[in-house]
């Protein structure tokens, strides 16, 4: 492509590039420039001459070239300049930039990335190259285009320089073509550790796009609080006048964030912002459970609760926000400034009728219904949804979840619905014909506190008005659930035989099912289920009724896996199960000998819990797998010489739960083994453990000794929790030490320890992560210094009974000290008034969770300041004082919106007893127990001539459960 002419001396200059930096590392990287510059269409040899050194470099060029191309050079050379005739000319520039330029110019092939962006765009501006400023939006518009890039740490600081350079030069295109980027792919971007970095500018136009794509509005607000945190003290916003950083936060749609974290996280960073938003309708809305329709917010607030939904979404986590109701999910599918907010309840129920009449008219898929509803009625449509997260959403109606679904989310592949008690396990079968991809569902609740074998007294169950003794399963036959891999329906006590079976015949494919805690099936029901679901690679059925009729099936299933490993692959004739992971903790009705002989085959387990059984060490001998990841075999028979022998063969183990083993210290009889090397030393526990590399997680009891940190050095590098009970023995050498052997310990909990303020304080000062303690019946000097410490991470603390001593004042010294909790466990404070209720509220008002029992006089005059603490999930109260008012249940189930389990004691009512709520009324509200008391006197004190008070016992609990179907009433001897 050189310029023809007959003299080419005369339209030849030479160039001198001067770098003002290095810009090649050796003479190598100056020779690989010069052999690409030597592949360029100008053939002349004396066109290049050698560099000088790696900052200088002559070039010869055509001067017409330069013209043609280039208006600096134009100007230069045309413009009446003295540089017009010389054929000699200086030019500082960065050499690299310089010679891609050139490169440009002549045709060669230019490489443009986020590396080299901004110096090339800014050499093409300076030398007035417009053809290359046209390549670099042309470049830009093809990448950016592509909306789902991996983006990480250091592309976004590349991101962030062109940004801020476009800026500098008012390059408006490209500003748009980088913030719709950013917008769209925000969230991920706020999870990269230059997050922080983004300019103000930058981050409001990005979360003021109207094409804003997060996975929840609590993710962007956490990013946001991280940003202002590590940029509002920065000296640039102070030099800006009328620049205010906190603006960000109005962008945020505050009626999507979940109560917990309103009142908890944010009030913990920015309390004033939190008390100013407590006295607004949303916060109304959000806190008070009675609320069920937007039509009861004021119109201007309405927005704050439309759905962050965009047509690039492809997971929603709506989790934790319990005011989400039908309504708003129906308002989010019309774009803003479509439908009048103050008439939209009737556009809500037209938006129903419009979906009914085209479901009963429609021929054709869902998919293409949903669509052209889209079209016809200018409804969002979001083909990409494929997670959709519900979870704690109480109020939104089974209904309104598969109506919306059908109407603009069709293509969904995850539905997570955990701690929504209202939705019935027959919903499986509607989502069946909603979202035909559909492949994981998870229904979870919280598990029965009868679940574990108690000894049930009596039991009675009341069905709801106008339901029905069987699941409604009304097209099961017909629909198909062929995608369905993973399905949890644990804690769920309304699930039957019936819907096991229909699940099995609808789901073949099924691989990974949780029944953990469905206590009303029978071992027969589970049976049948892996009769059907032979695909089945995780199984969690702790707390159930398994028995010999499931864990036959179990061994069928691993007979009839071996002959289809022989058939393809030739093996040998072992049989073998296909289970990965397998939970049957509680299950004490399996046969010893049925299990013993599955354990034989067990050879792919990664996980295998049996916690609370009759497993022995029998049964751990004929264990035969080396895959082990998870094992958990609390309060079981196993010997510490068994259990090493099983640690030996599994190297890879993370979680080891052996609490309550009380033959850890001792050494039986053990069984032959077929490889004698299997046992390390003489069989010592510790020494198996010491030969992990990665031990994340350690619950024991039984057979620690107090020395055991320096013995498991080398594997307790990585611990993240460590549980210390009853028989084992954690030393105060042992608490110091603590830090330096396990640096990323996040959950320390003992029972029935001796501990010391030097260790606590030790732990709480020098433990980073540390975000749980509890101290349980532990002895030894606990003093008030352990409260002055500054504990900012830790969320969670259960004091139970070993703090006699504290008083209001002290637990005023702990909200100061321990801002950041969110689950408050205190028993046996007797020092404490009613006082500390206000103390609690004022301190802490995002507690989730509140355990406070044996604490004299906290509710001697009823529970009045508790009840602001809206956030609160499980709360639990026991003899604190008779003066809790008998509509106490109600009271709480309206006050606290997200409350899920209460726990009370009769002798704290001031009538009593309390009233049962009806089940309308008691919302989001799914077990109280209730536990009851006895007075005994002294067999010696005949007629109470003694003097001495009776002494309190406890007599029975008794359960209230609601579910989708029945509220069921269980009366036990235990106390819960």
């Amino acid at each position: 492509m050189a310029a023809s002419s007959s003299n080419l001396d005369d339209d030849i200059v030479v160039l001198e590039v001067r770098s003002p930096e290095a810009c090649f590392d050796d003479s190598v990287g100056i020779e690989r420039r010069i052999s690409e510059i030597d592949a360029w269409e100008l053939r002349d040899e004396e066109l290049f001459i050698q560099p000088e050194n790696d900052r200088i470099m002559k070039i010869r060029v055509h001067r017409n070239r330069l013209i043609e191309h280039s208006t600096y050079f134009g100007s230069l050379f045309g413009g009446g300049f003295k540089e017009s005739s010389l054929d000699y000319l200086i030019v500082e520039w960065n050499l690299v930039t310089f010679m891609e330029t050139l490169q440009f110019i002549y045709g060669g092939p230019l490489h443009v990335s986020f590396t080299n962006f901004v110096p090339l765009l800014e050499g093409a501006l300076f030398f007035g190259v417009e053809s290359l400023v046209m390549q670099c939006k042309s470049w830009c518009v093809q990448t950016l285009s592509s909306k789902k890039m991996k983006i990480s740490g250091e592309l976004l600081r590349q991101l962030i320089e062109i940004w801020n350079f476009v800026v500098d030069s008012g390059l408006h295109v490209f500003l748009d073509l980088y913030t719709d980027f950013l917008a769209l792919n925000f969230g991920e971007i706020m999870h990269c550790e230059s997050f922080k970095e983004l300019p103000h500018a930058l981050l409001k136009a990005c979360i003021s796009h109207p094409l804003l794509t997060v996975h929840s509005e609590r993710d962007l607000c956490e990013a946001l609080l991280n940003w202002l945190e590590n940029n509002c003290q920065c000296s640039k916003f102070s030099s800006k006048i009328g620049e205010n950083p906190f603006d960000i936060l109005e962008k945020v749609r505050i009626g999507l964030l979940p109560l917990e974290f309103i009142l908890g996280q944010l009030w913990v960073k920015f309390p004033s912002i939190v008390a100013s938003f407590r006295t607004t309708t949303i916060f109304d809305h959000i806190s008070c459970a009675r609320i069920n329709n937007h039509s009861d917010i004021q119109v201007g607030y309405l927005e704050s609760f439309r759905l962050r939904l965009t047509q690039y979404s492809e997971k929603l986590d709506l989790s934790g926000c319990q005011q989400v109701t039908g309504m708003m999910l129906y308002f989010s599918l019309f774009p803003p400034g479509t439908v009048d907010p103050r008439t939209f309840p009737s556009s809500f129920e037209k938006t129903r009728d419009i979906f009914l009449k085209l479901k009963s008219e429609r021929q054709n898929s869902v998919v293409v219904s949903g669509a052209s509803l889209h079209r016809s009625h200018r409804m969002a449509f979001f083909s990409d949804l494929q997670e959709l997260n519900f979870s704690c959403c109480w109020r939104i109606d089974e209904g309104d979840i598969i109506r919306w679904l059908q109407l603009s989310s069709p293509s969904l592949r995850v539905l997570k619905s955990s701690y929504c008690s209202q939705l019935k396990v027959s919903i499986l079968d509607r989502l069946s014909e909603a979202c035909p991809l559909i492949k994981a569902v998870d229904l979870s609740v919280d598990v029965s506190p009868v679940a574990q074998k108690v000894s049930v007294l009596q039991i009675s169950r009341e069905q709801y008005l106008g339901s029905q003794t069987f699941s409604n399963w009304k097209r099961w036959s017909q629909s198909k659930l062929s995608n369905l891999t993973n399905l949890s329906l644990k804690g769920r006590t309304d699930v039957t035989d019936d819907d096991l079976i229909k699940i099995g015949a609808l789901s073949h494919s099924l691989s990974v099912l949780n029944l953990n805690g469905c206590i009303s099936l029978t071992d027969y029901g589970i049976g049948q289920l892996l009769s059907s679901c032979k695909q089945l690679r995780s199984l969690h059925a702790a707390w159930t009724s398994f028995g010999q009729h499931s864990i036959r099936e179990l061994l069928s299933d691993s007979a009839n896996h071996n002959n289809s490993r022989i058939l393809d692959h030739g093996l040998n004739s072992d049989s073998s199960s296909s289970l990965v992971e397998l939970d049957l903790g509680g299950c004490k009705d399996i046969d010893r000998t049925l299990l013993i002989k599955y354990m034989m085959s067990a050879f792919s387990l990664s996980y295998l819990s049996l916690r609370d059984t009759n497993f022995d060490d029998e049964g751990l001998h004929a264990f035969k797998g080396t895959s082990l990841e998870e094992l958990d075999l609390s309060e079981t028979l196993v010997s510490g010489r068994a259990l090493a022998y099983i640690i030996g063969r599994n190297t890879g183990l993370n979680v080891l739960k052996v609490r309550g083993c009380k033959l850890l210290s001792s050494y039986s009889d053990w069984p032959e083994v077929d490889d004698p090397r299997s046992f390390l030393g003489n069989g010592g526990l510790f020494e198996a453990l010491s030969g992990i590399p990665s031990l994340q997680e350690l619950s024991i009891g039984w057979g620690l000794s107090g020395f055991f940190l320096e013995t498991l050095r080398p594997a307790l590098r990585y611990l993240k929790s460590l549980t210390v009970g009853l028989g084992g023995s954690l030393s105060s050498q042992a608490w110091m030490l603590l830090p330096e052997i396990c640096p990323s310990l996040e959950c320390v909990s003992v029972c029935f320890q001796v501990v010391s303020d030097e260790g606590i304080v030790n732990a709480l000062q020098n433990l980073r992560y540390l975000h749980t303690l509890e101290l349980q019946h532990c002895l030894g000097e606990i003093t008030r210094h352990c409260l002055s410490v500054n504990a900012y991470n830790l969320k969670s603390i259960k004091l139970d009974r070993v703090v006699p001593w504290m008083t209001d004042d002290d637990l005023t010294i702990l909200t100061q000290n321990f801002r950041s909790l969110s689950q408050l466990s205190l028993t046996g404070c007797k020092l404490l008034t009613s006082g500390a209720q206000h103390i609690i509220a004022s301190g802490w008002p995002g507690l989730t969770s509140i355990h406070l029992e044996d604490c004299s006089n906290i509710t001697v005059h009823g529970v009045s300041n508790l009840l602001e603490c809206k956030a609160i999930q499980n709360l639990f109260l026991r003899h604190n004082g008779s003066g809790i008012q008998r509509n106490f249940i109600s009271e709480a189930a309206l006050k606290f919106p997200s409350l899920r389990t209460l726990s009370l004691d009769l002798c704290d009512a001031c009538d009593d007893g309390f009233d049962t709520p009806h089940y309308l009324e008691r919302l989001s509200l799914c077990t109280v127990k209730l536990a009851r008391c006895k007075f005994e006197r002294c067999a010696f004190d005949f007629d109470g001539f003694s003097g001495s008070a009776p002494r309190i016992k406890h007599s029975q609990t008794i359960v209230l459960e609601w579910n989708s179907r029945e509220i069921r009433t269980t009366i036990v001897m235990e106390r819960l």
